[in-house]
């Protein structure tokens, strides 16, 4: 019998691409149900090594970190944003078919937006877009 398939989801290049070739368990899961399980403390290592947190700075830096990843999310296209995370979080639940269709819906609704047009046009003028939308 072939093992449960996990769906996971990427953006690359602005297209989300689902891949049905990881097991269930993966390292990560299969590891950190241990130390919850347990009560056994977690390293740093561990947790960065199990996708539980996505970055690890001293502590004296992590205000400054933390500003400099909201600033850079803010300069990014809002709408963009939005329905990355929303692919994201809904290709989890959704089989192949069902999530490209709604990849492409929401690329047909990225296409008309002023942020597209300016992304483009930045691009090509050499300059740092200013997104509205």
């Amino acid at each position: 019998m072939c093992a449960p398939l996990r769906r996971i989801t990427c953006r690359s290049t602005g297209f989300v691409y689902i891949l049905y070739c990881f097991p269930v368990k993966t390292h990560a899961e299969f590891h950190y149900n241990n130390p919850i399980l347990t009560g056994d403390p977690i390293s740093t290592e561990e947790v960065l090594s199990f996708g539980l947190v996505m970055k690890v700075v001293a502590k004296d830096r992590l205000l400054q970190e933390a500003k400099g990843f909201a600033a850079k999310l803010a300069s990014l296209p809002r709408l963009a944003l939005e329905a990355s995370k929303m692919l994201i979080n809904r290709g989890l639940e959704m089989d192949l078919a069902s999530a490209l269709e709604l990849e492409a819906r929401c690329f047909g609704n990225l296409a008309a937006s002023h942020d597209l047009r300016e992304g483009i046009l930045a691009f090509l003028e050499k300059r740092k877009p200013d997104f509205k939308d």
